[in-house]
């Protein structure tokens, strides 16, 4: 029978990555080779390098590369069959992608090819979820069960951050006799929650956020090196009434900031929370209590927000107010828009989904259009035919 914790680990998984199947062992020889898309992955994350290049990655350990704007795409041999949580380039070269058990992988050509690195959470079997990449050497990764880790060498060695349960902490009492005396006697014993993404501001700030379930937020004003939590006022709206109070729907899936001050984190319930003290208090900004918000990002003169059921909007005003496209800016979708990203000066942006799906913006997030597939005009963008069947086939296996 499965424990506790592999229980947990196997719900965070499910709930940020709603079609996520676990694949087969690693592969520890990097490749190279590029492929033409034949079925496509569901994707879960993007990467953007500039206008031109774009990395994508997601079931399978599918990794999606373009090098002309999204004109055509090449599939990357990635070294691994586990699906692909996140990814983050650290500049035009260098770059890491996590996900199912432990997997890390690192590029240093812009996505050519990609080398699996050893990490601590490889050996423990709990899924990466989120990870930043804060310059070539640097980067951090989070995941399930409070998993906190740190590269500082380019990810030849990581370090563990986990967040740990004390004699003082709130959860101390909710473990069992085993776990309890580990702690007494001076043991690790990590918090039961799962870290979903983590974002840092670039050089030569050291402000860095994470966010996960059970509200859960982190800040850190020196690189990572201490977490502080930030608190959610549950009895405040800015502008609306979100519908559903942040106790009662805890799910919190990205966190992005403008400057060291005003963030925002998006999450479960179509929940959008703000920001304007660098994260050590947090308010009701938006809702979409029929539609999650999976994913937020910075364009040029507006935050953009993704998520459930082709959902997405942008505010002009720091996160006050949030608008729907009007009608022919944005094709019509019928599945999940998982997560987006755009260029350095805000105005060209890529989101990506399911069936292999990922649309373009030129214009700061206000309109876009279809890429990746073709688009079938007559039934609007959805999932391949053929993705479909691939899904249907592993989920099988």
């Amino acid at each position: 029978m499965p424990n506790r914790r592999t229980l947990r680990s196997l719900t965070a998984a499910a709930l940020l990555v709603p079609f996520a199947v676990a694949c087969n062992e690693l592969e520890l020889s990097p490749q190279s080779t590029e492929t033409e898309i034949d079925l496509f992955d569901d994707l879960y994350a993007v990467a953007v390098i500039d206008a031109q290049q774009v990395i994508a990655v997601g079931d399978h350990g599918s990794i999606y590369r373009t090098q002309d704007g999204g004109q055509r795409w090449q599939k990357v041999a990635s070294s691994t069959s586990r699906s692909l949580y996140s990814v983050s380039m650290a500049d035009a070269a260098a770059g890491w992608a996590v996900g199912q058990y432990g997997t890390i992988l690192r590029t240093i050509d812009a996505g050519r090819s990609w080398a699996i690195q050893p990490g601590l959470e490889e050996k423990r079997n709990l899924h990466l979820f989120g990870v930043h990449a804060v310059d070539a050497e640097t980067a951090w990764a989070v995941g399930v069960w409070g998993t906190r880790i740190a590269t500082h060498d380019g990810g030849a060695t990581w370090s563990d951050h986990s967040v740990p349960v004390t004699l003082d902490h709130p959860l101390f009492a909710w473990l069992s006799t085993e776990d309890q005396q580990k702690v007494r006697e001076g043991g690790e014993v990590h918090e039961d929650v799962a870290l979903n993404d983590i974002y840092c501001r670039p050089r030569p700030s050291e402000m860095c956020w994470i966010v996960g379930e059970f509200g859960t937020i982190f800040r850190s004003e020196d690189l990572g090196n201490t977490w502080l939590r930030g608190s959610i006022d549950t009895g405040q709206s800015d502008d609306s009434d979100p519908g559903v109070a942040v106790s009662e729907n805890t799910y919190l899936f990205a966190v992005r900031f403008s400057g060291e001050r005003d963030g925002l984190i998006a999450g479960l319930g179509g929940v959008v929370l703000r920001s304007q003290d660098g994260g050590r208090r947090w308010s009701y900004a938006a809702k979409e209590p029929r539609r999650s918000f999976f994913s937020i990002a910075r364009a040029a003169d507006r935050f953009v927000a993704v998520g459930e059921k082709g959902l997405l909007r942008f505010s002009s005003d720091g996160g006050r107010t949030w608008t729907a496209p009007a009608d022919g800016e944005i094709p019509e979708v019928f599945s999940f828009l998982r997560d987006l990203d755009f260029d350095a000066a805000g105005e060209v942006g890529y989101t990506v989904g399911r069936g292999g799906m990922v649309l373009r913006s030129d214009d700061a997030g206000r309109r876009w259009r279809s890429v990746l597939p073709a688009m079938d005009l007559d039934r609007g963008l959805s999932p391949t035919a053929s993705s479909l069947l691939k899904r249907a086939t592993s989920a099988a296996d």
